[in-house]
């Protein structure tokens, strides 16, 4: 029989799926596609969600906190997929923006200093969650979830840094090839100009 006791526990867990689910849409808006280790841990969670409700029917108390339990691990391991994949992957779109852009004109935009510094801040913390397998662990992963939330935030600032840059970039280069282009007609006319005077 569902009583007061368990509507708070499900209640518990229909707001940590909901939180769940909104942090999964946002990484796939940033990364433009699926988390896949993130919605296999929610569908883990899913069934022992299930499990849970059968065990209340079963008027099993026991096995209903046992699944509840194994379903916030669950989410806890998809927030964790999720803060790794996001945090990796501004990681490698920093390298690549570095390589395309070159440090020192990145490093002139604000946003990236920031951005940069936040994820400096996380890489350490990533390495040392790996050190831990539960107590410290749980904690770090709070400040990492903290800091994958504040890219995902900034990521539509981000995203038209990019884009100004690459139009920066492809405007040097359109100018640059023309300035060559005329320099090169320019020497050739001069090169005609004299072969004439010469004749």
């Amino acid at each position: 029989m569902l009583d007061s006791r368990h509507k708070r526990s499900l209640s518990k867990v229909a707001e940590e799926w909901r939180d769940l689910e909104s942090r999964i849409k946002a990484c796939e808006q940033v990364q433009a596609r699926v988390n896949i280790a993130s919605i296999n841990e929610l569908r883990y969670a899913g069934r022992r969600i299930i499990a849970a409700l059968s065990d209340i029917a079963d008027n099993n108390e026991e096995l209903f906190n046992a699944n509840l339990r194994m379903a916030e691990s669950y989410f806890h391991n998809a927030q964790h997929d999720l803060t790794d994949a996001l945090i990796g992957y501004y990681n490698l779109q920093f390298r690549k923006m570095e390589d395309r852009f070159g440090a020192k004109a990145l490093h002139e935009e604000e946003l990236f200093r920031s951005l940069r510094a936040t994820l400096d801040r996380a890489m350490p913390l990533v390495r040392e969650s790996r050190r831990h397998m539960q107590g410290p662990r749980f904690d770090i992963y709070n400040d990492l979830i903290d800091i994958a939330d504040e890219l995902v935030v900034h990521y539509p600032q981000f995203k038209e840094m990019h884009l100004r840059l690459d139009r920066q970039r492809k405007a040097t280069r359109t100018f640059n090839f023309w300035s060559m282009a005329f320099g090169l007609l320019g020497f050739v006319a001069g090169i005609v100009g004299i072969a004439v005077s010469i004749m």
